[in-house]
């Protein structure tokens, strides 16, 4: 077997070993989620059921805050596999596995070897941010895809120059990207281009050689009209097909009201934006971001440690770019990882013994406690076995660090403790702890019945609905008259303070994950409060059932 077939191969089964990874859990609830993913799957629901395929639609208007591309997603799923959670999510999981694909190919053309190349396709696969991302239909996951295969695609034109194939392919995933955020796509590329060509012509054969700089510059535009002009190609066929059916209500609302808006919100502290590389790298946060502050003090050698560098450049200048909007939430700097992950791979060496140990202590401390947890939340036999496990990730991490073995059996130990970690948190944990908004008795009961549900917002209601999808719900406001509390229905309170309506009576009370943000109190309130039959920890909600006199009496 050639060595091109044998590594396509490979890159099958990351394909297939990350869709087996990614995939299981996608059907439920027990997940870390993301509030915005019930209106995406809403959208999906309503779109088909309408069948307003070519403008999304959400409460019969056209969903005019994003572009179709990760509500078609949606929709294919379930064309092929039915309604479910699995078929919404499942498009955007084969993309995480994907994504892991284009990282083995970026390194092998560094002609990095095969084991430290699917040491860095596994270190991103058994991340917070694909282990939450690939399981929920965000658009995040998926333009982390695209910008991974456009940045394989520059650094193939890069590496060969030959014709302007590749950059057009870079330029035409961007334009495919555009139907998932609109021109931010756009800018992402255009700052890992941009992240490039800065390096080139600040070096020294460039700064020091005039016709070298002009040669450069020449090349540097001929690269960019080919880019620019390819990646326009499919928003251009997108805009006209809204404006030839009449929409261009819709279009200046996504491209003027709806990207405005983001600089009218609350302005939120940019430490949350940072606060993404925080957590989204878990479980390997000290290590990526020792590596990573390292190789700007180290001079550049060699093409792998080049294009680290401009990967790096790239992810912070992304970073910084989302600290212009109001909105910083830290899930925004999900699509740039992948970059940061394979940039950490060009740049690890083996005798950075610190970085090895690193991943031993976070890992360690990480073990401990999501042992805690599981012994407080999961039966004792789980805890146990689930902690051994831990703990033998853990052994497997300290040999790793502390002793000189193959490329294979280093990467593989260093592996261990993270992956074991990020499976016990999904399908150990996550279980045992996640409480929905709707416990199954309630549902049960609310099944196919009318339902007022009374909570801050109305887009809970979409939630609602995942729980009791065949159920009329309507929806009121705290603030308002609750006009659905008409003697029919039953009214759902969802973490709000509000007695009975008049004719009804209390017949469940339960505590949920919040749907809020988290406030947490200062040190004064909690040693008030603790010892307060009402006190709550700050991510915990508590909602109330309330049903008419005449069925509460039953």
């Amino acid at each position: 077997m050639s060595s091109r077939a044998k590594e396509r191969l490979i890159a099958l089964a990351i394909f297939v070993a990350g869709s087996t990874l990614l995939l299981p859990g996608a059907e439920g609830l027990n997940l870390l989620r993301q509030g915005d993913e019930v209106m995406h799957i809403a959208t999906v629901r309503e779109s088909l059921d309408a069948g307003s395929i070519l403008m999304p639609q959400l409460t019969q208007q056209p969903n005019s805050y994003k572009p179709p591309l990760l509500f078609w997603m949606g929709m294919l799923g379930e064309s092929l596999f039915g309604r479910s959670l699995l078929a919404d999510r499942s498009v955007v999981a084969l993309l995480g596995a994907g994504t892991a694909v284009f990282l083995f190919l970026i390194a092998r053309l560094h002609a990095l070897s095969l084991a430290r190349s699917l040491l860095i396709s596994a270190a991103f696969l058994v991340s917070l941010a694909a282990f939450k991302f690939g399981r929920l239909l965000m658009m995040d996951l998926p333009m982390a895809f695209f910008l991974t295969a456009v940045a394989y695609s520059f650094v193939r034109h890069w590496r060969i120059q030959k014709g302007m194939a590749f950059m057009a392919l870079a330029g035409f995933l961007t334009g495919i990207a555009f139907l998932y955020k609109g021109p931010l796509f756009h800018v992402y590329a255009a700052l890992l281009f941009l992240s490039q060509a800065g390096m080139r012509l600040w070096s020294p054969g460039a700064l020091n050689n005039a016709p070298r700089m002009r040669e450069m510059l020449l090349s540097f535009l001929k690269d960019g009209i080919v880019f620019s002009l390819a990646s326009f190609l499919v928003p251009s066929i997108w805009v006209a097909a809204l404006a030839a059916s009449g929409h261009t209500g819709t279009l200046w609302f996504f491209f003027v009201v709806e990207n405005a808006g983001k600089f009218a919100a609350d302005n939120q502290p940019m430490m949350r934006i940072f606060g993404g590389w925080l957590l989204y790298l878990l479980p390997f946060t000290l290590p990526v971001l020792w590596i990573a502050g390292r190789s700007f003090l180290q001079p550049v050698r060699g093409p792998a440690a080049y294009t680290a560098r401009v990967f790096f450049v790239a992810a912070v200048l992304i970073t910084l770019l989302h600290l212009l909007p109001d909105r910083k939430d830290p899930y925004y700097v999900v699509p740039v990882l992948p970059l940061v992950f394979v940039a950490v791979g060009l740049s690890l060496r083996k005798e950075d013994r610190i970085a090895g140990w690193l991943l031993f202590v976070q890992s360690a401390v990480l073990a401990l406690l999501l042992s805690i947890a599981l012994f407080l939340f999961a039966s004792t036999y789980l805890a146990v076995l689930l902690s051994l496990l831990l703990l033998a990730g853990v052994c497997a991490g300290w040999i790793a660090a502390s002793s000189g073995l193959s490329d294979w059996k280093w990467g593989g130990m260093h592996l261990l403790a993270p992956a074991v970690i990020m499976l016990v948190m999904q399908f150990g944990l996550l279980p045992a702890v996640t409480r929905p908004i709707l416990p199954a008795e309630q549902a049960s009961l609310l099944k196919g019945q009318g339902v007022c549900l009374v909570s801050r917002n109305w887009w809970d209601v979409f939630e609602l609905q995942l729980l009791i999808p065949n159920s009329d719900i309507a929806h009121a406001s705290i603030e308002e008259r609750i006009h659905c509390a008409d003697g029919e229905r039953a009214v759902v309170v969802l973490q709000e303070d509000m007695s009975a309506p008049a004719g009804y009576a209390r017949l469940a009370e339960w505590s949920h994950w919040s749907i809020r943000p988290i406030d947490f109190p200062d040190f004064a309130s909690l040693r008030f409060s603790v010892s307060s039959p009402d006190w709550r920890l700050p991510f915990e909600g508590r909602s109330v059932l309330y049903a008419p006199v005449k069925e509460a009496s039953q």
